[in-house]
């Protein structure tokens, strides 16, 4: 007798993978930020973020509310980056056994592409309607932890919330507005400049001024 034909294995199909609530907004997060630094932030679409994703762009729906609503929390989750950088870079440098007061604004400078990236979409954010008080409690942590690092440099707590705050300022104004006010990179270098020797005349200014 012939032998009878073995019926084909069906094929097993996988389970689409199932992420909770958390690990699903921290993939629309990430790869939203992922966007940002490869095109214009008006050109991201909900689903090329979806489609990095995996999931459904629905789901930014459900979890953020709308494009607007995801943008605005990626401003935070920015804030929370350039922090967990300038703070692993802290430790590491104190586990090499430098001295605090040692620290420059090359600490800071790990979490800088954060930063730059968040003020990037504030700006946008604003043109389309976003209250710019929705980010100042996130920009005033970030302000509070460089102050921190000043202070550790050895400046008196207001000079150094004064010079953290002028730091953010100049920052801001260097990615943004340069170009309408005609300022040239060596004119923006001079500025910086000016904030380094402020940094190392901070006692002399600090008694000229009666902040101690």
């Amino acid at each position: 007798m012939p032998s009878a034909k073995k019926k084909p294995a069906a094929k097993i199909e996988a389970k689409p993978v199932r992420y909770s609530r958390a690990a699903a907004t921290q993939k629309f997060l990430d790869a939203t930020i992922s966007l940002i630094a490869k095109k214009p932030i008006p050109d991201i679409s909900l689903q090329e973020i979806a489609e990095i994703t995996g999931l459904n762009h629905g789901y930014v729906f459900r979890y953020f509310g709308t494009r607007i609503d995801l943008f605005t929390a990626v401003t935070d989750e920015l804030a929370r980056l350039a922090q967990a950088a300038t703070q692993k870079e802290i430790e590491a440098r104190l586990k090499r056994g430098e001295e605090p007061i040692t620290f420059d604004l090359t600490v800071l400078a790990v979490g800088r592409k954060y930063t730059s990236q968040r003020q990037q979409i504030i700006q946008y954010l604003v043109t389309c309607g976003v209250k710019p008080k929705r980010f100042a409690e996130k920009s005033r942590e970030l302000n509070g932890e460089l102050a921190i690092q000043f202070q550790k440099m050895g400046m008196t707590p207001r000079f150094a919330q004064a010079l953290a705050v002028k730091s953010g300022v100049l920052l801001w104004s260097e990615l943004f507005l340069m170009e309408s006010f005609g300022i040239t990179p060596e004119e923006a270098l001079d500025v910086r400049t000016m904030a380094f020797d402020e940094i190392a005349q901070h006692k002399a200014t600090t008694k000229r001024l009666g902040w101690n």
